[in-house]
C-alpha cells in the first residue's frame, strides 16, 4: 500500500488560474517525482488509498469558509489526512457514507511565495506540504 507523506511535498496543481488558489477541476502533480496524485485502490469499506501514478486523476478544490475541500472528481470522495501513520500520515479518500467533520478533510491552501506554488496544511493534523 502506498501512502502520501504530507510533510513538505512539492506538488503541482494544473488549472487555468495560477495567480490565486485554484478552485474547480485540477490535476495535482508531485514535481519531484513527476507523478500525479491518484486513488490507488480500496483500503477498507470506508477508505481508498491515495498515492502517485503516471496518469492524472481529476480533483475538485472548493472553498469552504477559510478552508478548502479536495474531492476526487470521478469518485465524488473527499481527500483526508488520517492520524494513522508510518513514516508520515496516510492520506485517503472517504467512501461517502457519513460526513467527515473532524477537520481531516479540510485544508488551508495559501501561496508559498513562488508563483503557482501553494502550501497545503491539514486542519486536523497541521501537516504541511507545498503544491503548485
Amino acid at each position: 500500500m502506498k501512502k502520501i507523506h504530507f510533510l513538505l511535498l512539492a506538488l503541482a496543481l494544473f488549472s487555468g488560474t495560477l495567480a490565486t488558489v485554484p478552485t474547480g477541476c485540477v490535476h495535482i502533480k508531485n514535481r519531484y517525482i513527476s507523478q500525479f496524485l491518484v486513488v490507488t485502490g480500496t483500503h477498507d469499506a470506508d477508505r481508498r488509498n491515495v498515492g502517485y501514478g503516471k496518469v492524472p486523476h481529476k480533483w475538485t478544490i472548493s472553498k469552504d469558509g477559510d478552508w478548502y475541500k479536495i474531492k476526487h472528481k470521478d469518485l465524488g470522495e473527499e481527500m483526508f489526512e488520517s492520524v494513522q501513520n508510518y513514516e508520515g500520515n496516510y492520506v485517503f479518500t472517504w467512501i461517502p457514507k457519513s460526513v467527515i467533520n473532524d477537520g481531516g478533510a479540510e485544508w488551508k491552501i495559501y501561496g508559498s511565495g513562488r508563483p503557482g506554488y501553494y502550501y497545503f496544511k491539514n486542519k486536523k493534523t497541521q501537516s504541511l506540504s507545498v503544491h503548485q
